[in-house]
């Protein structure tokens, strides 16, 4: 059994095998990076990185050498979050961002929330224009990176951005004011 909990954890887990004194985990990424483990027991912990398949195979060792070599097992870690999105206010009610590409996705999903309103963008490129948000609110903003092995990495962090007062707001707060009744003084 492969367990990545929490991100940037592997966690390793086999059956016990007759005879077998210990036991080595070798786990190697797809850029070439290989660690071991050697234990008594029947699980080894490995960091990880997101973005990245890991090869894992184990072998039991006794008295008499190694066992033969069993299945090996891939495993796909989450992809990675952008970190550099820059968002930037091009008008009240539309923001762009742009980001460098990460590893491991394929799709990003771009999120902005203000209370009940979302707006949403889908797109493999490494940028985003969130359209028909409402002027003068704070949004958060998420990008998510997504693949199809691992699914969609629910961990990126969201960012703030308050939308500007436009014209059309500026008009809709004065239609509100011309509507409120003339005290007397």
């Amino acid at each position: 059994m492969i367990q990545e909990d929490p991100p940037g954890h592997l966690s390793v887990a086999w059956s016990n095998v007759d005879l077998g004194d210990y036991y080595v985990a070798f786990v190697k990424s797809d850029d070439g990076w290989e660690v071991h483990c050697n234990t008594s027991t029947t699980q080894c912990s490995f960091l990880s990185e997101c973005g990245f398949t890991y090869f894992i195979s184990v072998f039991a060792y006794n008295k008499a050498g190694q066992s033969p070599l069993g299945d090996v097992f891939n495993y796909t870690t989450a992809p990675c979050c952008p970190s550099d999105i820059n968002p930037v206010l091009v008008s009240s009610e539309r923001v762009e961002m742009v980001w460098s590409p990460v590893r491991g996705a394929e799709l990003y999903e771009t999120k902005a929330v203000a209370g009940s309103n979302v707006v949403e963008c889908n797109d493999t490129a490494p940028a985003c224009t969130l359209s028909a948000l409402e002027c003068d609110t704070k949004y958060s903003i998420t990008v998510y990176s997504f693949s199809e092995v691992r699914g969609i990495n629910m961990s990126c962090r969201s960012r703030f951005i308050t939308t500007g007062m436009g014209e059309l707001c500026f008009r809709s707060l004065q239609l509100c004011a011309s509507e409120q009744p003339l005290s007397k003084t």
